[in-house]
Protein backbone atom coordinates (compact mmCIF):
# COMPACT_ATOMS: atom_id res chain seq x y z
CA UNK A 1 0.00 0.00 0.00
CA UNK A 2 2.65 2.13 1.33
CA UNK A 3 4.54 2.06 -2.75
CA UNK A 4 0.66 2.30 -4.23
CA UNK A 5 0.78 5.48 -2.22
CA UNK A 6 4.12 6.57 -3.64
CA UNK A 7 3.52 5.37 -7.05
CA UNK A 8 -0.34 7.38 -6.99
CA UNK A 9 1.43 11.02 -5.89
CA UNK A 10 3.88 10.39 -8.56
CA UNK A 11 1.50 10.32 -11.35
CA UNK A 12 -0.66 12.79 -9.78
CA UNK A 13 2.21 15.23 -10.27
CA UNK A 14 2.89 14.40 -13.82
CA UNK A 15 -1.08 14.51 -14.95
CA UNK A 16 -1.44 10.93 -15.30
CA UNK A 17 -4.69 10.19 -14.49
CA UNK A 18 -5.27 6.64 -16.47
CA UNK A 19 -2.51 6.05 -14.40
CA UNK A 20 -3.37 7.11 -11.33
CA UNK A 21 -6.95 5.13 -11.59
CA UNK A 22 -5.45 2.23 -11.94
CA UNK A 23 -3.33 2.43 -8.55
CA UNK A 24 -6.50 3.64 -7.14
CA UNK A 25 -8.44 0.26 -8.49
CA UNK A 26 -5.04 -1.17 -6.97
CA UNK A 27 -5.66 0.46 -3.46
CA UNK A 28 -9.21 -0.62 -3.53
CA UNK A 29 -8.69 -4.40 -4.26
CA UNK A 30 -6.13 -4.68 -1.47
CA UNK A 31 -8.39 -2.63 0.68
CA UNK A 32 -10.96 -5.43 0.03
CA UNK A 33 -8.19 -7.90 0.75
CA UNK A 34 -7.58 -6.42 4.28
CA UNK A 35 -11.43 -6.23 4.83
CA UNK A 36 -11.79 -2.49 5.16
CA UNK A 37 -14.72 -2.32 2.99
CA UNK A 38 -15.25 2.15 2.93
CA UNK A 39 -11.68 2.46 2.10
CA UNK A 40 -12.26 0.00 -0.82
CA UNK A 41 -15.64 1.71 -1.64
CA UNK A 42 -13.41 5.15 -1.43
CA UNK A 43 -10.69 4.14 -3.66
CA UNK A 44 -13.20 2.76 -6.52
CA UNK A 45 -15.34 6.03 -6.48
CA UNK A 46 -12.41 8.06 -6.70
CA UNK A 47 -10.55 5.51 -9.54
CA UNK A 48 -14.11 5.66 -11.53
CA UNK A 49 -13.95 9.49 -11.29
CA UNK A 50 -10.30 9.74 -12.88
CA UNK A 51 -11.37 7.30 -15.67
CA UNK A 52 -14.59 8.88 -16.51
CA UNK A 53 -12.30 12.36 -16.65
CA UNK A 54 -9.95 10.90 -19.11
CA UNK A 55 -12.82 8.74 -21.30
CA UNK A 56 -11.51 5.30 -20.38
CA UNK A 57 -14.75 3.98 -20.90
CA UNK A 58 -13.92 0.43 -20.58
CA UNK A 59 -11.87 0.69 -17.46
CA UNK A 60 -14.55 2.17 -16.15
CA UNK A 61 -16.67 -0.48 -16.56
CA UNK A 62 -14.57 -2.50 -14.70
CA UNK A 63 -14.26 -0.34 -11.70
CA UNK A 64 -18.31 -0.06 -12.12
CA UNK A 65 -18.43 -3.79 -12.03
CA UNK A 66 -16.38 -4.20 -9.14
CA UNK A 67 -18.46 -1.48 -7.16
CA UNK A 68 -21.39 -3.45 -7.80
CA UNK A 69 -20.18 -7.14 -6.92
CA UNK A 70 -20.86 -6.72 -3.33
CA UNK A 71 -23.41 -5.68 -1.15
CA UNK A 72 -22.97 -1.79 -0.94
CA UNK A 73 -26.80 -0.32 -0.80
CA UNK A 74 -25.71 1.44 -4.26
CA UNK A 75 -24.42 -1.71 -6.15
CA UNK A 76 -27.78 -1.57 -8.58
CA UNK A 77 -26.67 1.63 -9.22
CA UNK A 78 -23.40 1.42 -10.06
CA UNK A 79 -24.24 -2.05 -12.15
CA UNK A 80 -26.81 -0.39 -13.66
CA UNK A 81 -24.16 2.33 -14.86
CA UNK A 82 -21.92 -0.17 -16.39
CA UNK A 83 -24.28 -1.82 -18.26
CA UNK A 84 -25.74 1.23 -19.95
CA UNK A 85 -22.28 1.62 -20.99
CA UNK A 86 -21.84 -1.66 -22.18
CA UNK A 87 -24.25 -0.70 -24.88
CA UNK A 88 -21.96 1.91 -26.36
CA UNK A 89 -18.66 0.38 -25.71
CA UNK A 90 -17.70 -2.56 -27.26
CA UNK A 91 -16.15 -4.79 -24.14
CA UNK A 92 -15.11 -8.06 -23.98
CA UNK A 93 -18.11 -10.57 -24.43
CA UNK A 94 -17.29 -12.38 -21.16
CA UNK A 95 -17.25 -8.93 -19.17
CA UNK A 96 -20.35 -7.89 -20.84
CA UNK A 97 -22.23 -10.56 -19.79
CA UNK A 98 -21.13 -11.73 -16.96
CA UNK A 99 -21.89 -7.88 -15.51
CA UNK A 100 -25.28 -8.13 -17.36
CA UNK A 101 -25.99 -11.43 -15.43
CA UNK A 102 -24.73 -10.00 -11.98
CA UNK A 103 -27.36 -6.78 -12.43
CA UNK A 104 -30.24 -9.06 -13.12
CA UNK A 105 -29.16 -11.08 -9.92
CA UNK A 106 -29.49 -7.80 -7.74
CA UNK A 107 -32.73 -6.63 -9.49
CA UNK A 108 -34.35 -10.08 -9.34
CA UNK A 109 -35.84 -12.26 -12.93
CA UNK A 110 -39.46 -10.89 -11.68
CA UNK A 111 -38.36 -7.06 -11.99
CA UNK A 112 -39.92 -5.31 -15.02
CA UNK A 113 -36.36 -4.90 -16.34
CA UNK A 114 -35.64 -8.66 -15.85
CA UNK A 115 -36.32 -9.43 -19.31
CA UNK A 116 -34.60 -6.61 -20.82
CA UNK A 117 -31.29 -7.36 -19.20
CA UNK A 118 -31.48 -10.42 -19.94
CA UNK A 119 -32.09 -9.49 -23.57
CA UNK A 120 -28.80 -7.70 -23.52
CA UNK A 121 -26.75 -10.91 -22.57
CA UNK A 122 -28.19 -12.51 -25.33
CA UNK A 123 -27.53 -9.89 -27.88
CA UNK A 124 -24.09 -9.10 -26.29
CA UNK A 125 -23.12 -13.33 -27.32
CA UNK A 126 -24.39 -12.84 -30.45
CA UNK A 127 -22.37 -10.12 -31.81
CA UNK A 128 -19.47 -9.91 -29.76
CA UNK A 129 -19.05 -13.68 -29.21
CA UNK A 130 -18.74 -15.25 -32.18
CA UNK A 131 -14.70 -15.65 -32.08
CA UNK A 132 -15.09 -16.52 -28.54
CA UNK A 133 -13.54 -20.22 -26.97
CA UNK A 134 -16.69 -20.61 -24.69
CA UNK A 135 -19.19 -18.74 -26.77
CA UNK A 136 -21.47 -21.50 -26.00
CA UNK A 137 -20.78 -21.71 -22.65
CA UNK A 138 -21.71 -18.10 -22.32
CA UNK A 139 -24.94 -18.69 -24.23
CA UNK A 140 -26.30 -20.93 -22.24
CA UNK A 141 -25.84 -18.63 -19.22
CA UNK A 142 -27.33 -15.82 -21.18
CA UNK A 143 -30.59 -18.13 -21.70
CA UNK A 144 -30.41 -19.38 -18.84
CA UNK A 145 -31.25 -15.94 -17.61
CA UNK A 146 -33.97 -15.63 -19.78
CA UNK A 147 -35.72 -18.60 -18.82
CA UNK A 148 -35.32 -17.76 -15.57
CA UNK A 149 -37.36 -14.31 -16.44
CA UNK A 150 -39.75 -16.16 -18.44
CA UNK A 151 -40.25 -18.89 -15.01
CA UNK A 152 -41.02 -15.89 -12.95
CA UNK A 153 -43.73 -14.86 -15.01
CA UNK A 154 -45.03 -18.24 -15.29
CA UNK A 155 -43.78 -18.86 -18.91
CA UNK A 156 -44.19 -22.47 -19.85
CA UNK A 157 -40.62 -23.79 -21.22
CA UNK A 158 -42.53 -24.97 -24.20
CA UNK A 159 -43.78 -21.50 -25.26
CA UNK A 160 -40.43 -19.41 -24.64
CA UNK A 161 -40.05 -18.82 -28.05
CA UNK A 162 -42.92 -17.68 -28.81
CA UNK A 163 -43.13 -15.54 -25.42
CA UNK A 164 -39.60 -13.81 -26.59
CA UNK A 165 -41.20 -13.68 -29.84
CA UNK A 166 -44.12 -11.68 -28.98
CA UNK A 167 -42.70 -9.34 -26.35
CA UNK A 168 -39.84 -8.04 -28.89
CA UNK A 169 -37.10 -9.45 -27.08
CA UNK A 170 -35.61 -10.93 -29.81
CA UNK A 171 -35.83 -7.56 -32.07
CA UNK A 172 -33.22 -5.13 -30.66
CA UNK A 173 -35.26 -2.34 -32.00
CA UNK A 174 -37.67 -2.84 -29.40
CA UNK A 175 -36.21 -3.50 -26.38
CA UNK A 176 -32.99 -1.70 -26.42
CA UNK A 177 -34.55 1.79 -26.33
CA UNK A 178 -36.72 0.19 -23.19
CA UNK A 179 -33.58 -1.10 -21.57
CA UNK A 180 -31.75 2.24 -21.94
CA UNK A 181 -34.68 3.90 -20.42
CA UNK A 182 -34.61 1.46 -17.58
CA UNK A 183 -30.76 1.58 -16.85
CA UNK A 184 -30.89 5.45 -16.47
CA UNK A 185 -33.79 5.11 -13.56
CA UNK A 186 -31.64 2.08 -12.47
CA UNK A 187 -28.33 3.75 -12.20
CA UNK A 188 -29.41 6.89 -10.47
CA UNK A 189 -32.28 8.58 -12.69
CA UNK A 190 -30.74 12.17 -14.23
CA UNK A 191 -28.17 12.45 -10.95
CA UNK A 192 -26.14 10.40 -8.83
CA UNK A 193 -24.33 9.08 -12.03
CA UNK A 194 -20.52 8.71 -11.50
CA UNK A 195 -19.48 10.06 -15.15
CA UNK A 196 -21.17 12.54 -17.62
CA UNK A 197 -23.57 11.16 -19.84
CA UNK A 198 -24.00 13.36 -22.88
CA UNK A 199 -20.36 12.29 -23.84
CA UNK A 200 -22.12 8.79 -24.94
CA UNK A 201 -24.48 8.82 -27.04
CA UNK A 202 -25.31 6.32 -29.59
CA UNK A 203 -26.70 2.86 -28.55
CA UNK A 204 -24.33 -0.41 -29.43
CA UNK A 205 -27.02 -0.65 -32.65
CA UNK A 206 -29.91 0.99 -33.94
CA UNK A 207 -30.46 -1.71 -36.92
CA UNK A 208 -33.81 -3.35 -36.74
CA UNK A 209 -32.48 -7.09 -36.86
CA UNK A 210 -33.77 -9.88 -34.73
CA UNK A 211 -30.78 -11.23 -32.68
CA UNK A 212 -29.86 -14.60 -33.49
CA UNK A 213 -31.07 -17.48 -31.19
Amino acid sequence: MQLWQESLELKDKIGNVKGKAATLANMAWAAGRQGDAARELELNLAAATALAEVRAWLDLITVLSNLGAGHDPNAVRYLAQAVWLLLRATAPVDASVSTTAVLLEKVGPAAEAGPLIAAAAIYFVATRGEQHPQRQKLQQLAMGRMAACAQARNVPEEELQQWLTTEGLLHPGKWLPKLDAALVQLGGGDEQWLFDRSRLHELATTDGGDTPS
